[in-house]
């Protein structure tokens, strides 16, 4: 019975074990092992092109004047790593620029908007007051004319009162 036991234990424990799992090995790039290498692998990084593609060359340059100060590409790779940098400032340069532009596209947009809405308001402004202002002056009119026949009713009153005495 213990056997047993024992037994069950141990094909339960192997059930539980993890499967042999397959390591594969990522193959490391070899780095170049000259200066002439290293100046090529930065040039074939530019030429490879995408993103990533300065930022590599810049890198692999930089590591050239830093490991082989006396090579002859000591020089071009500083000058390349420094256009690099100075296209990096100029990219950055053109996006805060674009970012600005479509800020102040949207900002006269607005600005747009917001001027006809007022020119609306305006017009109906102006439309209630000329309405007003044709109604303010049929009043006054009206009262021009009442206030004459008062002081030609007045006249008249005045007339038959000496008329009278």
């Amino acid at each position: 019975m213990r056997t047993i036991a024992v037994l069950l234990l141990l094909l339960g424990i192997a059930a539980c074990a993890p499967s042999a799992s397959v390591v594969t090995e990522t193959p490391v790039p070899k780095p170049p092992s000259s200066d002439t290498e290293l100046f090529e692998a930065g040039l074939m990084a530019l030429e490879a092109g995408g993103p990533e593609a300065p930022v590599r060359a810049r890198n692999m340059f930089a590591e050239l004047t830093l490991t082989y100060p006396e090579s002859r590409w000591v020089r071009t790779s500083e000058v390349l790593a420094r256009l690099l940098d100075e296209q990096e400032r100029l990219n950055e340069s053109i996006h805060a620029g674009t970012r600005t532009a479509a800020e102040t596209v949207a900002e006269n947009k607005r600005l747009h908007r917001e001027n006809e809405q007022l020119r609306k308001e305006m017009n109906q402004v102006k439309e209630r007051l000329q309405t007003e202002l044709g109604t303010l002056q049929q009043e006054n009119e009206q009262l021009r004319k009442d206030l004459k026949l008062l002081k030609e009713l007045e006249i008249q009153l005045h007339q038959r009162n000496r008329t009278t005495r």
